[in-house]
């Protein structure tokens, strides 16, 4: 015969509704009851009925993660794996299960998602994602955060974890003049509607006036964040480079492009050029030099965005830091 909630309760001499807030994790029980109360169900093997619990508390113990439509696609499914992993790791630390949603492009996912009380709550990892949408989640005050992107033309206080992308901006371009590099440039995205690389853009700006030098718009160059547009530059602007001691790319892939290109070129990096890059991606530790780079607090993001949701979905009013730097992984590209 199995155990029951009311034969635990009997044993460890606590009411039925006492052990299930145990069995739960409620803050209206002690830390020392808890303990005890889960000990005795383990010893008798006793299986909490999560079904149960759920109709109980009219919840899922499901939160949903919004990914952009092109998830899927190798590289952008890429970039969001750690996202992904502390995400999982945490929601599952919670006691909840994660599931993975691609956002539509008719934006109709997330509505569907909500009213059809799939999840308890849900942690957007998407820029695409429409003012109404946003309106009706705070409207109805459905528990959710923004993960690492903000959405454009969205105003107002929102539930976000980022990094601060104006600091990451400034400790890269700080770090190659500390490194003795005076002539400075940075090479940023040339899509005006990515916020982070403006704000990165920003703190290159901020650190070459804190440290009195001066700053020229040809130092800020635009290109596509990819391998092969790093390469492409390289031979486009050859001459250009034999004047520059340090390079600050804000996309590793467009660093590592750029190595190539100026290597084939006869540029020894960092004997000739230092060069620093964002994102701290796997595959730097396949190139020569390897490249020193700018790693983004994700564990820390998703760890708060994860804690802050789930305390919204538990109704407990506890409030989390939402904005975190990233720091320099020293490696060989900067002398």
């Amino acid at each position: 015969m199995s155990i029951t909630l009311k034969d635990i309760a009997k044993i460890a001499n606590v009411s039925e509704s006492t052990v299930s807030r145990c069995l739960n994790d409620s803050p209206l029980v002690s830390s020392k009851t808890k303990e005890r109360v889960k000990r005795i169900a383990e010893k008798y093997n006793f299986q909490f009925n999560i079904s149960a619990r759920n109709l109980a508390t009219k919840r899922t113990s499901r939160i949903g993660i919004i990914f952009p439509n092109n998830y899927f696609t190798f590289e952008v499914r890429h970039f969001y794996s750690k996202i992904e992993e502390f995400l999982f790791k945490y929601i599952e630390a919670k006691g909840y299960e994660p599931i993975i949603y691609a956002l539509n492009k008719d934006k109709k996912s997330i509505l569907h998602l909500i009213n059809g009380k799939e999840v308890d709550g849900i942690l957007i990892c998407s820029r695409d994602i429409s003012e109404n949408d946003i309106e009706y989640i705070r409207n109805i005050g459905f528990p959710y955060s923004f993960v690492y992107y903000k959405p454009p033309k969205i105003f107002g206080e929102l539930n976000l974890y980022t990094c601060d992308n104006v600091d990451s901006g400034y400790i890269a371009t700080e770090y190659l003049i500390e490194n003795k590099c005076n002539n400075i440039i940075t090479i940023t995205s040339s899509n005006s509607q990515l916020r982070n690389y403006t704000e990165r853009t920003i703190g290159y700006l901020k650190a070459l006036r804190n440290y009195k030098i001066k700053s020229r718009k040809d130092y800020i160059i635009k290109c596509d964040t990819s391998f092969e547009a790093g390469e492409k530059l390289a031979f486009e602007k050859a001459d250009f480079f034999k004047k520059i001691d340090g390079i600050f790319c804000q996309q590793d892939k467009v660093a590592l492009g750029l190595i190539k290109g100026l290597k084939s070129l006869g540029f020894n990096i960092p004997e000739d050029i230092s060069i620093i890059g964002h994102d701290n991606m796997e595959v730097i530790d396949f190139f020569d030099p390897k490249l020193t780079t700018i790693q983004q607090p994700f564990e820390n993001i998703c760890k708060n965005a994860v804690f802050s949701t789930v305390s919204l979905i538990e109704k407990k009013n506890i409030s989390y830091r939402k904005i975190f730097k990233s720091i320099v992984i020293e490696r060989e590209s900067v002398k």
